[in-house]
């Protein structure tokens, strides 16, 4: 390992100052867990100084000590929760053309990722990193700012996505249901969406919050004009002409205007979709599916 600082005062520091911004996240409303990698408290801070040695150390306040020591720290990342492991199995995230567990694990919980401010990258609020995806046998790459911390004054311009997050927080689908006119005011829901979204389990709602939210955000943004699926912050695509003819019944929706329609439209969340009509527009879209990868010619 690469020790984080070139001598140990300096590598104290950079621990103080990852426990202070924990501390600052904590007060304002980000969940008490801390999630590492399996290694993490054997990664060096300075010369012959890791993490271990830090939480001995004597010279280090004993209440900061305390406190990190509470932490509810779970490791590895993701492994101890094997539908968690198998549902972003497929996912991989890189920042600088390196594989980020770290990085990942915030984007999967749709969460916060804290860094030691060891070089002049992890100075920053948001960072940048490539999601690469296989869906359906592909492999779709996207770029994702991944919402970080090194310090409490990232957090403090962050706070209003902060907010945000923890009042679109559910416990389950029937929540996100009785609060998806509120979060989602300008997608209008299809009848179906109801038994869809009470039926889902906890493991897809950081994945269809993610989702709903994008498509949200591009009505927001589309005020005029016809449709641009490329505006929208997220993976979509339509069905091909078979898999339409094979199971366009599984993709038969009765619209709020009393219409039905054959969805085409979905927005691709891991194992998860939401099937989407641009006709309402501008600046709406009928949501007419929520829930499980539906059948294609492909994918049975």
């Amino acid at each position: 390992f690469i020790p984080a600082a070139p001598d140990i005062r300096a590598g104290q520091n950079l621990a103080n100052q990852f426990v202070y911004t924990m501390i600052a996240a904590t007060s304002r409303g980000v969940q008490r867990s801390l999630r590492a990698e399996l290694n993490f408290f054997n990664q060096p801070l300075g010369p012959n100084y890791n993490w271990y040695d830090w939480l001995r150390d004597d010279r280090i306040e004993l209440e900061l000590r305390r406190y990190f020591r509470s932490l509810s720290t779970k490791a590895p990342i993701l492994n101890d929760q094997p539908a968690y492991e198998k549902e972003w199995g497929e996912i991989d995230c890189f920042w600088n053309s390196q594989k980020t567990y770290g990085l990942k694990a915030a984007y999967v919980a749709d969460g916060i990722a804290l860094s030691l401010a060891s070089i002049r990258d992890w100075n920053n609020p948001l960072v940048k990193c490539e999601i690469h995806e296989i869906i359906e046998g592909e492999v779709i790459c996207r770029s994702e700012n991944i919402h970080h911390a090194s310090d409490k004054m990232h957090l403090d311009m962050q706070i209003g996505w902060i907010q945000e997050r923890i009042r679109s927080s559910v416990l389950n689908g029937a929540e996100l249901w009785s609060k998806a006119f509120l979060f989602f005011p300008t997608l209008a829901f299809c009848v179906s969406v109801k038994d869809q979204m009470n039926s889902l389990p906890i493991l897809a709602l950081t994945s269809i919050i993610r989702g709903l939210f994008r498509l949200n955000d591009y009505c927001i943004a589309w005020a005029s004009g016809s449709f641009d699926p490329k505006s929208i912050n997220c993976a979509v695509s339509v069905d091909s002409q078979t898999t339409l003819m094979k199971y366009s019944s599984e993709r038969t929706f009765s619209c709020p205007d009393g219409s039905e329609r054959i969805f085409s439209w979905h927005a691709k969340l891991g194992q998860w979709r939401i099937y989407f009509d641009p006709a309402p527009g501008p600046g709406h879209l009928y949501i007419g599916y929520v829930g499980k990868h539906l059948r294609t010619v492909k994918f049975n």
